[in-house]
């Protein structure tokens, strides 16, 4: 069930600001993967498969609870208009561009899962 609250606003203060400016107008590092289960993923042929396979099956649920999570918080900012029309009107648009950016990633987390757990159980026995 959605909350009708609307959501929290913070303010910056001018220190905030002047901070938050230069911190934009850095240059930002290039995303790493960092994943511990990309290890386990990685190491699977040489020993226990069937746990790395868990682990993804895991983290592709996970990925999917959260994928409905943004999905609801990106219907609550919509609140009835086109993805066009909140762009065009809305105050502030980067927290939007952020969530369409969280969605993007479980989406295609959702898809590595799939495949790599499709070929897992083309290699493995079924009654693992």
């Amino acid at each position: 069930m959605l909350s009708k609250e609307p959501l929290l606003q913070l303010s910056i203060t001018p220190a905030g600001r002047a901070a938050l400016h230069e911190f934009i107008a850095s240059a930002a590092k290039p995303t790493a993967i960092r994943d511990e289960m990309m290890v386990k993923v990685q190491g699977m042929d040489v020993e226990d498969t069937a746990s790395a396979r868990a682990a993804v099956a895991e983290r592709m649920e996970w990925a999917r609870a959260k994928l409905a999570r943004y999905e609801r918080l990106r219907n609550r900012l919509l609140d009835g208009r086109s993805e066009q029309a909140y762009l065009a009107e809305a105050e502030r648009i980067g927290p939007y561009l952020t969530l369409l950016r969280g969605i993007s990633f479980e989406q295609e987390n959702i898809r590595w899962a799939e495949f790599a757990l499709a070929a897992i159980d083309r290699r493995i026995p079924s009654n693992i």
